[in-house]
């Protein structure tokens, strides 16, 4: 299939530019959607439009996005048809600068490489504090990444549960920061690539109650 490259030029900013855990062809791809979102603010295109464009597989163009979904860049929505699980349309939106501080603070600190300083810098592993203050700080580093963002309140109390052990299967099991940020990366990334409308995603409250262990990596 030829695909008929577009003649619109197209803007890099300068936070996506210098964000070293972005490779060039993300960065490229955010362009093309920020352009696409011109008119409407909106970009319905497809991955296998993209994957034609780019001459590249679709599978590359969902993990592209889905990494720019996991940075706080852009997001996604997809609709099905009624009475069905068949993709209707996908939107995709930009995230400008400003419209999630918590995101923008976030992406400030997860700089110098997502996974390496995300452990170092950004969530307390190993000394649990019992101030509630910062839980909720780390609570907020994890809870950012869940797709979807309803029943917050009672996911914090699970996650503190989890944090001083929590009974799951017969055995009582305790969970470290690391644990669950992984976990709910996990379930995001799986979100994101299935293409999941936000209804048929678990509320926080019920992710972080059980279900959370079903993406919980030994350390």
């Amino acid at each position: 299939m030829i695909v008929k490259k577009p003649t619109y030029y197209t803007v890099i900013p300068a936070k996506i530019r210098y964000d070293k855990t972005l490779k060039a062809n993300e960065k490229i791809l955010y362009s093309e959607i920020k352009a696409l979102c011109s008119n409407d603010s909106v970009c319905n295109a497809s991955n296998k439009y993209f994957a034609n464009l780019y001459n590249v597989s679709k599978d590359s163009i969902s993990r592209w996005i889905r990494n720019l979904v996991d940075k706080g860049y852009i997001e996604v929505k997809v609709f099905f048809k009624d009475e069905s699980k068949e993709v209707e349309k996908r939107e995709i939106r930009i995230i400008e600068e400003g419209i999630d501080e918590k995101i923008d603070r976030y992406m400030q600190k997860s700089q110098t490489g997502i996974d390496e300083k995300v452990e170092e810098n950004n969530i307390k592993i190993n000394n649990i504090s019992s101030s509630e203050n910062e839980l909720a700080e780390n609570f907020e580093k994890i809870w950012v990444l869940y797709p979807r963002k309803d029943g917050k309140n009672s996911a914090f109390n699970h996650y503190k549960a989890w944090l001083n052990g929590k009974k799951y299967a017969g055995k009582k099991i305790k969970l470290t920061n690391k644990q669950m940020w992984y976990a709910t990366k996990k379930y995001a990334d799986l979100m994101v690539e299935q293409q999941r409308e936000s209804r048929y995603i678990q509320k926080g409250s019920t992710f972080f109650n059980e279900t959370i262990m079903e993406y919980v990596e030994d350390e």
